[in-house]
């Protein structure tokens, strides 16, 4: 099924399966697309399993050379599972374990390892957005070189940022994904505080708090909000709060994101336009 050509929607409705070519194509250059297109490729993935596992197998076949992939290859040894679809795995094991309270969620994500590869996954075949433009933005703009990497994972961001001479901290559950982000720091020799979130009253005092799909894993953001430390003047995130994605992320739960702006807004936060993030600033 030829679905699109040159970047332009054709008059097929995406009602067959998609081929790999086109998964290719809209892994590589759904950033140049409308964003009518996008959603419609998305909405078929949601909602295709045949062709949801094509495009597991595309975003594999484009992050197995990647620096992040080769070092959980290394990492995981004789345990590295290749084309493992981890965000199904996720949604199973959430489902499996059905966690409603604070307590229970927090343990899911302190003990679940499939997020290891879903992040590297995720980040290395391009299907992230890349937020490099945006951080030599804000440092042009608002002068930031420290960062809170809230919910920091396998350090994807932070990492770079680390390697950019920035000042990172990273705050996240004591988990293997963790564990994962201290080996990488040792094996590119840089360093920054790890830090539990369950074990911190107040957030370091950096310049910018940064979280990327973070808030929508949590019962209450605005726990992240209370806790920011006074000279914190960037409050950055992108959250997909109640987006379960076909069934596949089931842990995002639904928060009225005018509550957060709420609270940021008697922090002395305004919010400011800004392409794919939404950006906060106290002036």
């Amino acid at each position: 099924m030829k679905v699109i050509m040159k970047g332009k929607q054709s008059k097929n409705s995406l009602t067959s399966h998609l081929s790999e070519s086109d998964l290719v194509d809209f892994l590589i250059n759904k950033s140049r697309w409308s964003i009518g297109l996008v959603n419609k490729f998305q909405d078929h993935l949601n909602n295709c399993h045949d062709c949801w596992t094509k495009w597991n197998k595309v975003r594999w076949d484009k992050a197995l050379n990647s620096r992040g992939m080769k070092e959980l290859y290394q990492y995981l040894g004789h345990d590295f599972k290749e084309y493992f679809d981890s965000s199904w795995a996720i949604a199973e094991e959430w489902l499996r374990q059905n966690p409603h309270t604070e307590k229970e969620v927090a343990e899911f994500y302190k003990t679940n390892s499939s997020y290891l590869y879903n992040l590297v996954v995720w980040y290395e075949s391009g299907d992230r957005e890349d937020f490099k433009k945006d951080f030599d933005n804000l440092i042009v703009r608002f002068k930031v070189n420290s960062v809170i990497d809230y919910g920091c994972g396998v350090g994807n961001d932070g990492l770079f940022l680390l390697e950019n001479k920035w000042l990172v901290n990273f705050v996240d559950y004591d988990c293997p994904s963790v564990d994962f982000l201290k080996w990488r720091m040792k094996k590119r020799n840089v360093r920054a505080p790890v830090l539990n979130v369950e074990e911190i009253d107040l957030l370091p005092e950096m310049d910018m708090f940064w979280a990327i799909d973070v808030l929508e894993h949590m019962k209450n953001p605005l726990w992240a909000v209370e806790r920011l430390p006074s000279k914190t003047r960037v409050f950055a995130h992108r959250s997909q709060f109640g987006n379960n994605a076909g069934g596949r992320h089931p842990c995002h739960f639904c928060f009225d994101e005018m509550k957060l702006g709420k609270a940021l807004s008697k922090r002395g936060f305004k919010h400011i336009p800004w392409p794919v993030l939404s950006v906060w600033i106290k002036n």
